[in-house]
C-alpha cells in the first residue's frame, strides 16, 4: 500500500504526414507525483505539477514510441489525513494540434 519508485507506461502511435505539418502536444488529465515523457527515445521534459502537457517534437510518420515514466513518493506512507492514495497516470490522454 506504501509503493513509492517509478511506473513506466509505454506505447506507440503512428501518425499520417498531414498530422506531422502541424505543432502539437499531448496532455493528460492527472499524474501523480510527477513525471517525464519520452518520444522515440527522446525526453520531451519532465513535469511536476498541472498542466500535464508536453509539446511533441521528432514524431514520425511510421511508428512513435511513447514512455510516461510517473515518479511516486512516499506521501501514502506518511500522510495521514488522506492515506492511500491512488498514484500513477490517472484519467486520459489527449493529443492536441
Amino acid at each position: 500500500p506504501h509503493y513509492m519508485g517509478a511506473c513506466r507506461y509505454s506505447w506507440d502511435a503512428a501518425f499520417t504526414p498531414a498530422d506531422l505539418t502541424r505543432p502539437c502536444s499531448i496532455r493528460f488529465d492527472c499524474i501523480v507525483d510527477s513525471a517525464e515523457l519520452v518520444v522515440n527515445g527522446r525526453s520531451c521534459g519532465s513535469r511536476a505539477w498541472a498542466p500535464w502537457e508536453w509539446q511533441l517534437a521528432g514524431l514520425q510518420a511510421r511508428g512513435n514510441r511513447f514512455e510516461l515514466i510517473v515518479h511516486g513518493t512516499a506521501g501514502n506512507k506518511h500522510e495521514l489525513d488522506w492515506p492511500n492514495q491512488p498514484q500513477g497516470w490517472i484519467g486520459k490522454a489527449v493529443l492536441l494540434s
